[in-house]
């Protein structure tokens, strides 16, 4: 990469933002949306990079499919769709909650990042992970 900020940019996962509000995603079929994701996957694992999806859950569902699960590992990084969380033990509950329901899988995967709004009036994402999963400029996929 070059350019100013390429100083900032390292390690060996990309994400995929899977959102329904981004152009592309509110058209075609759930398999149409599973076989682009499948191939962003697969193209990665080629290249030997670790590959991350950004979803929230309703996103995740509605656009592929509840039971849908992808060949190849990725790490899962679930967007802010949540009442707003003000401190990190509260983001950190909301995470073990989501553990507890089972709704941290999704595509066979364990959630592994959280990202959650700190508040409402100025919205502020911030990013909880209770794993240590990042690991040589890499996350490290969570299978179920």
């Amino acid at each position: 990469m070059d350019g100013s900020a390429s100083q900032y940019v390292g390690g060996r996962t990309f994400f995929g933002d899977v959102e329904s509000g981004n152009l592309g995603w509110g058209t075609g079929t759930a398999t149409q949306r599973q076989q682009i994701v499948s191939g962003f996957l697969l193209e990665l694992f080629e290249l030997n990079y670790t590959a991350g999806l950004y979803a929230n859950l309703t996103d995740w569902d509605n656009m592929l499919g509840t039971t849908w699960s992808p060949d190849i590992e990725f790490v899962w990084w679930v967007a802010d769709g949540f009442p707003m969380i003000t401190t990190c033990a509260g983001a950190s509950s909301k995470f073990n909650s989501l553990a507890d329901s089972g709704a941290n899988v999704r595509g066979g995967m364990k959630m592994m990042i959280f990202q959650y709004n700190l508040t409402n009036s100025s919205p502020r994402d911030l990013d909880v992970t209770p794993y240590n999963g990042y690991l040589s400029g890499t996350w490290n996929a969570t299978p179920n």
